[in-house]
C-alpha cells in the first residue's frame, strides 16, 4: 500500500514537472512557477534536494514573471530545505544565494542583496575557484549591488576585474562579457563619465544584437542605457528613439505591466519633460509609479525616484504644495532604504532646495542645499554634473540672500534716515520753543538797558557789566543748545562707550522736554538708581530712543485729565536699563502683536516708525525693548542694555 502511494505521488510529481516545462516553453512564467510549487508537494520527505530544486525553479520563474516577492519567498524556502541536506550541496546553495541576491536587488533591498552575493561568492570561490565563470558572474552581480547603493568606485573596480578575467576565458562576442560591459556603462553614466559610459554601453548592445534574436529584453536593456546617456548629454531625439524602441520591445515580450518596463517609462517621462510636454511626462511617470508599487510595494527606491520626478514636474507647473508632498514622500522612502550618503538622497535634497528657493523660503533652501552638497561631494567625483548643479544652485541662493540683505539694509537705512529727520524735526520744534526763552531774556535785558539809557537812568560804570554778563550767560545757553543739536544730528551711532544713563536721560529731558512738559502741565516723575547705571552703549542711539518714547508718552497723556509720565533707571547683575510709563490709554490687545511693526501708528500724522526703530536701535546695541501695561494706567516700555563691567582701574565690557 505504501509502495502504491509512493508510486502515485511520483506520477503526480512527474506530471506537475511536465506541466511546468510546457508552461515555461510558452513563456507562461508565473504559471510555470506555480506548477513547480505543486510538484514539490508530491515529493516524499526524504527527497530534500528535489524539493529544494523545485522551489528554486519556482523562484526563477516568479522572477521572470516580475513577481519578485513570491520569488524571494520561494528561494528562501528552498535555502531552508538545503540547510538540512547532508552532505550540503554547495553548488546548489551558491546558485540559490546568487539568484536570491538578484531578486532582492530587484526589490530595492540593496544591502541585503550584497550580503547574499557575498555568501554565494565565498562558496563559489571555494568550490569553483576565483576565475570560474560562475564566480565571475556573482562578482558582476556584486558590482551591480554596489552601483545601486551609490558606491560607484567600488562597482567600477569590481566590474573591471570581472571583465579582465572574462576576456581571458571567452571570445569577445559573449553574453557574459556583454553583461559586464552593460554594468560598466550603467555605472560610468551614474558617475557622470558619459563618453566612457557610451563606449561600454554601445559595445554591450553590439554583442547582444549579434548573439540574440532582434526582439530580446537584454537588447532592450542596452538600448535603454544608451537612451539615458543621450538624455544626459541633451541629445533628446536619439534618447527618445532608443527608449521608445526598448519600451516597444519589452511590451511585446513581457506585456504592459512588467516591472522591467519602468526604467524606460521613467526615462521617457524625463524626455517629455525636457521637450516641455509636461502632461505626457506625468503620464509616463505615473505609469512607472503604478507598476513599481504593484510589483515591489510602496517603499521601493524606484518608487521614490518616480515620486521625485513627478515632484519636479509639479514644481515646473508651479504646483508647489503637490511637488513638496511628492518630494517628502520620496525622502521618507529613501531614508528608510538607502544609506544616508547615497547620491539619490543628495539629488532629492537638491530638488527640495530648489523648491524652497522658488517659494522664497531661503532658510530651508539653504538647509537642503547644504545637505545635498555634503552628500554629493562625498559620494561623487568633483566634476560630476550633479555637483556642478548643486554648486550653481547654492551660489544662486547665496547671491539672492546677499542681494536681499543689501536691499533690506538699504531700506532700513532709508527708513532710519526718514525717522532721524523726524527726530530732528521734533528737536527743531522743541529747540525753537526753548530758544525763545534765552532770546526773550536777551531782548528784555537789552530793551530795559536801552530804555534806561534813553531816560538817562543808565549808569555805565555800575549797570553795564551786569547787563553784559546776563546777555553773555543767555548766549552761552543758546550756544550749548546749538552744539548739542549739531552733535546729535551728526553723531557717530556705532561707537560704544560707557554711558551714564541718569545723566544722559536728564540732559535730553532738560534740552528738549522740560519746557513743553511744563507748558502742557505734564508731571514728570524721575526715579534714578544710584550709583548711576553704566551702559556699554551709544549716546546718540539712546537719545533717539528717548526722543521717540518721551514724545509718544507726551502724545498719549496730553488729552488726559491726569498727565503723568515716569522714567526709572535700574541695574541688575548682567544688565542695566530704564523704564518709561505714561497715564494714557495704553495699547489695545489687538495692536500689541504688531506693536514694533513698521508703519503701524495710532497717530494720524505719524509714520509708525518710532517703535520699530527703537527695537532696531536697541537690538543693534545688544539689548531689547518690551511693552507692558503700566502701573500708571497707560503704556510701559522696558529697555534693557548691556552693562559696562568694571575691570581694574578702568571699565570694559
Amino acid at each position: 500500500m505504501k509502495a502504491d502511494n509512493s508510486y502515485k505521488k511520483e506520477r503526480l510529481y512527474n506530471k506537475a514537472i511536465k506541466k511546468a516545462e510546457e508552461r515555461e516553453k510558452k513563456g507562461f512564467y508565473k504559471r510555470a512557477a506555480l506548477a513547480y510549487i505543486e510538484a514539490s508537494k508530491f515529493l516524499l520527505k526524504e527527497h530534500l534536494e528535489k524539493h529544494s530544486i523545485c522551489l528554486a525553479k519556482a523562484g526563477c520563474y516568479y522572477d521572470e514573471a516580475g513577481e519578485y516577492n513570491l520569488a524571494k519567498k520561494a528561494y528562501q524556502d528552498a535555502l531552508s530545505i538545503m540547510e538540512n541536506i547532508t552532505p550540503p550541496n554547495l553548488r546548489l546553495i551558491s546558485n540559490t544565494l546568487n539568484d536570491l541576491g538578484v531578486v532582492v536587488m530587484n526589490l530595492g533591498e540593496y544591502s541585503e542583496s550584497e550580503g547574499f552575493y557575498n555568501q554565494a561568492l565565498t562558496i563559489r570561490k571555494k568550490i569553483l575557484g576565483e576565475k570560474h565563470p560562475n564566480t565571475l558572474q556573482t562578482l558582476n552581480n556584486l558590482s551591480a549591488a554596489y552601483y545601486y547603493q551609490g558606491e560607484f568606485d567600488k562597482a567600477i573596480k569590481s566590474a573591471k576585474a570581472v571583465l579582465a578575467e572574462q576576456k581571458k576565458i571567452f571570445n569577445d562576442d559573449n553574453l557574459a562579457i556583454a553583461l559586464t560591459l552593460y554594468n560598466l556603462g550603467n555605472t560610468y553614466h551614474a558617475n557622470g563619465d558619459y563618453k566612457i559610459a557610451f563606449d561600454y554601453a554601445e559595445k554591450s548592445l553590439l554583442i547582444r544584437k549579434k548573439l540574440l534574436p532582434p526582439q530580446h529584453e537584454l537588447i532592450a536593456g542596452a538600448l535603454s542605457i544608451l537612451g539615458n546617456i543621450y538624455l544626459s548629454v541633451n541629445n533628446i531625439e536619439l534618447a527618445e528613439k532608443n527608449h521608445n524602441e526598448a519600451l516597444n520591445m519589452l511590451e511585446n515580450l513581457l506585456g504592459y505591466e512588467h516591472p522591467k518596463l519602468v526604467v524606460c517609462l521613467n526615462s521617457l517621462g524625463g524626455i517629455y519633460r525636457a521637450q516641455g510636454n509636461k502632461q505626457q511626462a506625468i503620464d509616463y511617470y505615473q505609469r512607472a509609479l503604478s507598476i513599481s508599487k504593484k510589483t515591489s510595494g510602496n517603499e521601493h527606491p524606484e518608487v521614490a525616484m518616480f515620486l521625485m520626478n513627478l515632484g519636479s514636474i509639479y514644481a515646473d507647473n508651479n504646483e508647489i504644495d503637490t511637488a513638496e508632498k511628492c518630494f517628502q514622500q520620496a525622502l521618507t522612502i529613501q531614508e528608510k532604504k538607502l544609506d544616508k550618503d547615497h547620491p539619490y538622497i543628495g539629488m532629492l535634497f537638491n530638488n527640495l532646495g530648489e523648491l524652497y528657493f522658488s517659494k522664497g523660503d531661503n532658510k530651508k533652501a539653504e538647509e537642503y542645499f547644504s545637505f545635498a552638497r555634503q552628500i554629493l561631494t562625498k559620494s561623487l567625483q568633483s566634476g560630476h554634473p550633479y555637483n556642478k548643479e548643486i554648486e550653481k544652485n547654492y551660489k544662486n541662493l547665496q547671491d539672492k540672500i546677499a542681494r536681499l540683505e543689501r536691499e533690506k539694509l538699504e531700506k532700513r537705512a532709508a527708513l532710519h534716515k526718514s525717522e532721524r529727520l523726524a527726530y530732528l524735526g521734533q528737536m527743531a520744534t522743541m529747540m525753537a520753543h526753548n530758544i525763545n526763552n534765552p532770546v526773550g531774556i536777551i531782548r528784555m535785558i537789552a530793551s530795559g538797558g536801552l530804555g534806561d539809557l534813553n531816560d538817562n537812568l543808565f549808569n555805565p560804570e555800575t549797570d553795564l557789566k551786569p547787563l553784559l554778563e546776563k546777555i553773555i550767560l543767555q548766549t552761552e545757553r543758546l550756544s550749548v543748545m546749538m552744539v548739542n543739536f549739531r552733535k546729535f544730528s551728526r553723531g557717530n551711532r556705532k561707537q560704544l562707550t560707557a554711558m551714564n544713563l541718569n545723566e544722559l536721560i536728564d540732559d535730553i529731558f532738560q534740552l528738549l522736554f522740560d519746557a513743553p512738559y511744563q507748558i502742557e502741565r505734564i508731571k514728570m516723575l524721575k526715579d534714578f538708581y544710584e550709583p548711576a547705571p553704566l551702559a556699554h552703549s551709544n549716546e546718540f542711539a539712546i537719545q533717539e530712543m528717548l526722543i521717540s518714547l518721551l514724545s509718544n508718552a507726551r502724545e498719549a497723556v496730553k488729552e488726559q485729565s491726569i498727565k503723568n509720565i515716569s522714567i526709572k533707571t535700574w541695574r541688575h547683575e548682567e544688565s542695566v536699563g530704564f523704564n518709561i510709563e505714561d497715564s494714557g490709554k495704553g495699547i489695545s490687545a489687538e495692536q500689541q502683536p504688531q506693536l514694533f511693526t513698521p508703519f503701524l501708528s495710532s497717530k494720524s500724522e505719524g509714520m509708525g516708525l518710532g517703535l520699530y526703530f527703537c527695537r532696531e536701535i536697541v537690538k543693534d546695541l545688544g539689548g531689547s525693548i518690551e511693552y507692558y501695561p503700566a502701573a500708571l494706567g497707560g503704556a510701559g516700555f522696558k529697555i534693557t542694555l548691556p552693562i559696562q563691567q568694571e575691570v581694574g582701574h578702568g571699565v570694559s565690557i
